[in-house]
């Protein structure tokens, strides 16, 4: 359940903030570095199996759901809607990803 919830938020949310930072000419690299290509998929299995061989099977859904717990957290700490709300961003940063969208 915990996986089906932070997954169903950070999959919408991630595309959200990809329209709103990502200039248009690098849309598509952001959206595959994003999904991660397979990486996600090759580590998880292997990492859901040592899990469930070495401990009881059960962890293998329970460790998983707290790594996910865990990034959500800090993710929601230095995730920014936009480079206009991001205090850390560089001016020339931000005058590039607003005007990459005006062109």
């Amino acid at each position: 359940m915990v996986i089906g919830l932070t997954g169903g938020i950070t999959f919408p949310a991630c595309h959200s903030l990809v329209a709103r930072w990502a200039p248009p000419n690098e849309k598509a690299r952001f959206v595959w570095s994003l999904l991660g290509g397979t990486f996600g998929t090759i580590f998880t299995y292997p990492l859901v199996a040592g899990i469930a061989q070495s401990l009881e099977w059960e962890n293998g859904w329970y460790i998983p759901s707290l790594l996910i717990m865990v990034w959500i957290f800090f993710w929601a700490l230095i995730t920014y809607d936009s480079p206009e709300e991001h205090p850390g961003i560089s001016a020339e940063e931000k005058e590039y990803i607003i005007t990459e969208y005006l062109i």
